[in-house]
């Protein structure tokens, strides 16, 4: 009876341990966005784009792996590349970071950023749900979406803002810079600090070698949801 109880307690006492460094390792991952713009010079709709990526940091002890970064961008644009504002809905494409960075150079345009800003994993883990639903070929693309969205075809910035529960973002004739700065008031309630810029993670993505105008603005305090 006793050494039944012995090792009842040791498998018992194996199961904590286990659990206790399954949520130590958990406690150490950090999430972070960071909000884009780029804008024509004369700013023109045809030219603007708001975009976001969003990136899990698992900070490991061990010399092996440090920092790894999970990187997840939602830059929703046409597929043709040709943004008109009068048009059906069409196919859209969702692309990475670097893919959009490289293409406002091409264009000569300036880009701006904000953050990155620490969030709530739950927010990440939305930004994964709609990468997943924009690749699926379900939505479509539409600068002009106040009648398709969210579910038929959303435009750049409500593919962003529209990650979250409760009404949807009403951005007005907002594009470029100033949808994008509504688009970080709009998520703001999943940041954990927003008076809290971290730009060792931007540093660490290697933004630092793309001409980026670094915004200091941050979001006002809002009521977590």
């Amino acid at each position: 009876m006793l050494i039944r109880i012995a090792t009842a307690c040791i498998f018992l006492g194996a199961i904590g341990v286990f659990l206790m460094n399954d949520v130590s390792a958990c406690a150490q991952d950090k999430y972070y966005v960071m909000i884009f713009a780029t804008d024509g010079n004369p700013p023109a709709a045809r030219l603007a784009h708001s975009y976001a990526t969003f990136v899990k940091i698992k900070d490991k002890k061990n010399e092996e792996a440090k920092q790894a970064a999970e990187i997840r961008t939602i830059s929703w644009l046409p597929a043709s590349l040709d943004i008109r504002l009068l048009v059906p809905p069409e196919q859209g494409k969702n692309f990475n970071l670097d893919e959009t960075l490289k293409m406002a150079k091409a264009q000569n345009c300036a880009v701006s950023m904000w953050g990155p800003f620490e969030i709530r994993k739950e927010l990440y883990d939305r930004a994964g749900a709609q990468i997943e639903r924009l690749n699926s070929g379900k939505v479509a693309f539409k600068s002009i979406d106040r009648r398709f969205r969210p579910e038929g075809a959303t435009n750049c910035f409500h593919a962003i803002s529209d990650i979250v529960p409760g009404p949807l973002l009403d951005t007005g004739t907002a594009f470029g810079s100033p949808a994008s700065v509504m688009v970080l008031q709009h998520l703001s309630p999943w940041i954990v600090e927003p008076a809290k810029l971290h730009r060792e993670v931007s540093k660490q993505l290697g933004l630092d070698g793309y001409a980026i105008n670094y915004r200091d603005q941050v979001p006002a305090v809002v009521e977590k949801r």
